[in-house]
């Protein structure tokens, strides 16, 4: 792992260390923006939950649509913690994919 650090450091140039920074803030705002958009799948899925009795005959849709959202709302969770957690990484890897042009 030492090597692979120091062939990393050899070739980081300013110019590099500054796209790196740029797609980091990117990850951390597109994160930050998706656990958002999470969150507020499962507050709206708990409004529903709540006032599931005054929908009366679409009391089903309602719950049907309160899972869903749950669903959405929670997936959405553990897909972009880790952008969250290492932005520095996450940005680096599509960097690299993005030079090298795969996918």
């Amino acid at each position: 792992m030492e090597k692979e650090m120091q062939l990393l450091n050899s070739i980081m140039t300013p110019a590099i260390q500054g796209a790196i920074a740029e797609y980091t803030k990117w990850h951390v705002i597109s994160a930050a923006g998706w656990l958002i958009f999470g969150a507020l799948c499962i507050a709206g899925a708990w409004q529903v939950w709540k006032r599931r009795e005054q929908f009366e005959e679409s009391a089903p849709a309602a719950v049907c649509i309160a899972i869903i959202l749950i669903v959405v709302g929670v997936a959405t969770l553990p897909v972009n913690l880790p952008n969250l957690i290492s932005p520095r990484a996450y940005a680096m890897h599509q960097l690299i994919k993005d030079v090298r042009g795969g996918k």
